[in-house]
C-alpha cells in the first residue's frame, strides 16, 4: 500500500499481512432475577497470529410477558 501527501512530496509505504490462523470463542451465562426477568451477560472474541483480535460484550436484560 502506498500513501502520498496531497502535495505529493511525501511518500509512506507499509505491508499488510493477515493472520493465517484464527481462534472464535464466546461465552454466556444468564442469571433468573424473577419468573420474567432474565439477565445475560455475553463475550466473544475473535484471535489471530498476527495480533488480530476483537472483543465484543454485552449485557442483556429480557422481560417476558
Amino acid at each position: 500500500m502506498i500513501l502520498r501527501s496531497a502535495e505529493g512530496n511525501t511518500r509512506l509505504s507499509e505491508d499488510i499481512q493477515n493472520s493465517k490462523w484464527y481462534a472464535f470463542t464466546q461465552l454466556g451465562l444468564s442469571y433468573v432475577l424473577k419468573e420474567n426477568i432474565d439477565l445475560s451477560f455475553n463475550y466473544g472474541a475473535t484471535l489471530g497470529d498476527n495480533n488480530t483480535h476483537s472483543h465484543n460484550v454485552f449485557l442483556k436484560l429480557g422481560i417476558w410477558w
